[in-house]
């Protein structure tokens, strides 16, 4: 692998996870480095999502000789402009003129903003983020609105700037897109629960909620059902109508919505009011961090892979001695079933329970399954080399954007093999809980 190779495979992944501080230190620490133009417009754009301007031109300063890149000239145009440093913004833009980098719309723009015409040119440029800013600022009662096809930044940075406004709220189908775009993570979730504050109800409405949200279309349903919530003071009657808003989410398939709003309002309860009717269902509902999107684990001592032996690595205080018991009763149930054979999946348990000085009964390993299920060459060498940090590189690379459930059996236990050879237990548990048990449907 390459220095620029290994560059671009952390820059990826710092981008991917939103490490903007870890971005910032990597850039006040290296001057240079490949591919910087990447992590820069990375830093700019995310800044005017946020309508921050000062900040996203404190990262054109970190450019220098060896970053050539026209969008960024383009803003480094804007921020001088913005700093009165008018005569550097037009020497730029010249530069850009001659080497036909800059075009039409841009310099409609720019030259407004340097005074070289007093006409304000009212089109507006959504194929970037940085036109459209521009488009924003230099059009006076701009108005713009997006759809599920709009780039996610222009939602964010629309919500930022107090840019988005609803004027129609009947007008279904605009909500409709908001909600589309709040769940897909366009814009926080908090933007849709202030837009269904403000549709209009009357009374007679929050008095026969249950029966005047049926005859409602499903944006004024919800908005109904939510405004019902707010104005509970009854326990009993706000667990209700959270239940049902949390149903309208799910049948509109607006998970992400449903999950956050869901597990925000059930937190927020005074857990010692709770009717005991609600107990039970709240308890279920209330999501684990740890075990978000899986389900809850459901054990099965038919299979070893599934059995309460996996309680060592889902629950806390576990003693060695009490598994060690566990696999021998597990043991003994299994081979009463003459047509079990172990698994890869049990190969990988038996293997974890190994490394963590937990005895596994001769037998029970199958030498040939290892053989037939090693992991690649590429990897192993890695690991005997000590080169960690390629070696999960090279992991990440070869899982994708995959879920480690959505892996065969084979690509999951050579994994999670070699991150037990190389030392790195938190993953190789994290694999390991997520991978094996059987779950309850969320």
């Amino acid at each position: 692998m390459t220095d620029e190779e290994f560059i671009n495979y952390k820059f990826d992944w710092l981008i991917k996870n939103k490490k903007e501080e870890l971005i910032a230190t990597f850039l006040n620490r290296n001057n240079k480095f490949p591919n910087k133009k990447k992590i820069i417009r990375y830093l700019v754009d995310k800044n005017i999502t946020k309508a921050n301007l000062d900040e996203a031109c404190k990262s054109i300063e970190l450019i220098n000789e060896d970053v050539k890149d026209s969008y960024l000239d383009q803003f480094k145009i804007i921020c001088l402009i913005k700093e009165n440093k008018k005569n550097e913004a037009q020497l730029i833009l010249d530069l850009l003129r001659e080497q036909k980098l800059s075009n039409k719309f841009f310099d409609k723009k720019i030259d407004y903003f340097l005074g070289l015409t007093e006409k304000v040119d009212d089109e507006v440029d959504d194929t970037n983020l940085l036109n459209f800013y521009l488009s924003s600022i230099t059009i006076p009662d701009f108005s713009y609105v997006p759809n599920k096809k709009t780039d996610k930044r222009i939602w964010k940075y629309l919500t930022a700037a107090n840019l988005f406004k609803i004027d129609n709220f009947d007008n279904k189908e605009q909500i409709k897109e908001l909600e589309i775009a709040t769940d897909d993570g366009s814009l926080p979730i908090s933007y849709i629960f202030e837009v269904y504050k403000n549709e209009k109800f009357n009374f007679n409405d929050f008095l026969n909620t249950d029966k005047i949200y049926l005859s409602l279309d499903v944006v004024s349903a919800r908005a109904l059902i939510y405004q019902k919530t707010l104005l509970s003071d009854n326990i009993e009657t706000k667990l209700k109508y959270i239940f049902l808003l949390n149903e309208q989410f799910k049948k509109d398939k607006l998970l992400n919505i449903s999950r956050e709003y869901l597990n925000k309002e059930l937190k927020a309860l005074d857990q010692d009011k709770i009717p005991p009717a609600y107990e039970q269902l709240i308890a279920e509902s209330i999501i684990n961090e740890e075990n978000d999107k899986l389900g809850k684990i459901k054990y099965n001592n038919n299979n070893y892979h599934t059995s309460k032996i996996l309680t060592f690595y889902t629950e806390k205080n576990i003693s060695k001695k009490k598994i060690a018991k566990e696999i021998i009763s597990v043991q003994k149930k299994i081979k009463k079933n003459k047509k079990y054979k172990v698994t890869l999946r049990d190969i990988m348990l038996f293997e974890k329970l190994e490394s963590d000085g937990i005895i596994v009964p001769e037998g029970l390993i199958d030498k040939k399954v290892l053989e037939n299920n090693l992991p690649p060459m590429e990897l192993l060498n890695f690991e005997k080399n000590n080169e960690i940090g390629l070696l999960l590189l090279r992991i990440v690379e070869l899982i994708g954007e995959d879920e480690i459930l959505d892996l065969d059996d084979q690509t999951i236990y050579f994994i999670n093999h070699i991150l037990i050879k190389s030392g790195l237990k938190i993953l190789s548990d994290k694999i390991l809980i997520t991978a094996l048990p059987e779950r309850s449907k969320i």
